[in-house]
């Protein structure tokens, strides 16, 4: 994605696009599991980088976000972006939002899954505004977060493989 792309699909509903580069390569590669670490960079051209890792395995660092926490941080911001919208809407007054959400995984016959994120957000509403409101638009805030709604949503993979320098102009 190019700068101009960012700029000007911004608030237009896309395409979103970022850069996943593998930075663990130790000197020989992957050919081995412990040869290798999974730290990575997630960025785009005009945000800054977010760095990456494994959730378990050799070489994951504890100072990198796993893509399950990157998951779980996803549908939380879309959920507190929707809600906010929804409250200035409605005329909630909202002055702070914390959500602490986290991920439940399952291992099923050696793979694991996400069974479920729950968000547990803590929010603190300007006085006088009315709480029984407030509660209710966490439904609103469900139903207009399309990250949430599209999580099941089907992965394609559509691979570019080669050699050393015969890759160094696609990236």
């Amino acid at each position: 994605m190019t700068i101009s792309q960012n700029a000007a699909n911004a608030g237009t509903g896309g395409p979103y696009g970022v850069k996943v580069e593998w930075v663990g390569n130790t000197g020989c590669g992957t050919s081995a599991p412990d040869a290798y670490r999974p730290d990575h960079w997630i960025g785009s051209d005009m945000l800054a980088p977010v760095p990456g890792t494994a959730d378990r395995g050799p070489g994951v660092s504890p100072y990198r976000y796993n893509p399950e926490q990157l998951l779980v941080a996803s549908i939380s911001s879309a959920h507190m972006l929707a809600y906010l919208d929804a409250a200035a809407e409605a005329g909630i007054v909202v002055t702070a939002y914390i959500d602490r959400a986290s991920a439940q995984m399952v291992d099923l016959d050696g793979h694991h899954e996400v069974q479920s994120i729950l968000l547990t957000p803590q929010i603190t509403l300007a006085d006088g505004t009315n709480l029984e409101a407030a509660e209710a638009l966490h439904t609103e805030a469900h139903i207009r977060s399309a990250t949430a709604a599209t999580i099941q949503v089907s992965i394609g993979c559509e691979p570019v493989i080669g050699y050393g320098a015969d890759l160094e102009a696609v990236a």
